[in-house]
């Protein structure tokens, strides 16, 4: 069995907290019967070093759908192909759940791309607009210095037919 859900990623689904100290019920409620439920919980809280959780402990209690004792899984033709739809449709609707996070995160991601991809237009045009200015005060300061020199040219002209 290879996990599908870490434990963070039913914390997080659920909004329960890091450490509990409740008693409160957690109940999965499944169509059919899940024969090697016990078993496959108990590999899945030993893989992420949870404590067990066993029929045996009472911290798992097997039920059918009145509360009274799960039946044994059905050994008849007709029973046995009713659950295995039933399997086949519950996995089907996982997959579907899956595809659709999937989908949704890649959404997500493309909704970020997009937005990060504006915000580098933006910069850009924040950059060109400041090289412009740049560009324009340089320009500015080009002719400054043209007015000054051509000035100071002007007052040693002057000063050299005042005869200093």
């Amino acid at each position: 069995m290879v996990p599908q859900q870490r434990p963070a990623d039913l914390q997080a689904a659920y909004g329960l907290p890091a450490v509990s100290t409740s008693d409160r019920t957690i109940a999965i409620i499944d169509a059919g019967v899940y024969p090697t439920l016990e078993k496959d919980l108990t590999v899945y809280r030993r893989t992420f070093g949870l404590p067990a959780c066993t029929t045996a402990s009472g911290c798992l209690t097997l039920e059918d759908y009145t509360g009274g004792r799960q039946p044994a899984p059905q050994k008849g033709a007709q029973g046995a192909w009713v659950e295995e739809q039933v399997a086949a449709e519950t996995a089907l609707d996982r997959a579907r759940t899956r595809r659709d996070r999937g989908r949704e995160r890649a959404e997500a991601a493309e909704q970020r791309l997009r937005k990060a991809h504006e915000d580098l237009d933006r910069a850009d045009r924040a950059l060109e607009e400041a090289e412009e200015r740049h560009r324009a005060a340089a320009d500015e300061h080009s002719r400054a210095e043209r007015a000054a020199r051509d000035a100071a040219r002007e007052v040693q002209h002057l000063d050299g037919r005042r005869g200093r």
